[in-house]
Order: C-alpha cells, then sequence, then structure tokens
C-alpha cells in the first residue's frame, strides 16, 4: 500500500466515523498516483527536555523539545535536564 492509499483510506474512515459517506460510485480500491520518495541530506535529532518549577505557583513541570544547539544550550540555561531523543526530523529533503 502506497502512502497516498493509506493516507486515503484514513481520511475516508475520518469521514466514516463522521457519519459522511462518499456515495455508491466511489471505490476502496481506487488507485492514487504514487508519490516519490525524498532524499534528505541529513537528519537533527529532536531532543526531550524537562524542568520541574516548585517554586512557581502552582508547582509545575515543563517539557522543551528542540533540534538545535542553540536550544540544547537555552535549555541547560533555564535548568532543564536531557531526557531522551524522540526521534529524528530530517532536513535538505529533495524529490527522487
Amino acid at each position: 500500500m502506497t502512502l497516498t492509499t493509506h493516507i486515503a483510506k484514513r481520511f475516508i474512515f475520518g469521514l466514516t466515523l463522521a457519519g459522511l459517506t462518499l456515495g455508491s460510485s466511489f471505490s476502496q480500491t481506487a488507485h492514487a498516483a504514487p508519490v516519490p520518495p525524498l532524499v534528505c541530506g541529513q537528519q537533527s535529532d529532536l531532543a526531550l527536555y524537562w524542568r520541574w518549577s516548585p517554586t512557581s505557583s502552582p508547582p509545575r513541570a515543563d517539557n522543551f523539545t528542540t533540534t538545535t544547539d542553540q536550544g540544547e544550550r537555552d535549555a541547560l540555561a533555564a535548568g532543564y535536564r536531557f531526557v531522551r531523543i524522540e526521534g529524528y526530523v530530517p532536513w535538505g529533503c529533495s524529490p527522487f
């Protein structure tokens, strides 16, 4: 199943949940044009940072995510602690 077909089926499922239909002329086996793959030059870590603020009113926890070195420095300077890498963000992508 192509990505486009997968997205189309999820869209149709959402319409069905909303009580809408596309009529009897629509076929669930319709084929969309293939989506060309992307070639990405680089990827960045999506880092999660966490901070507990007991002195705020009311006390609260806060999350911060970043992909940049500057964001990492800002998070550490603001008292956030590194938790984990949430995933990876591709950049520099172009159609294949």
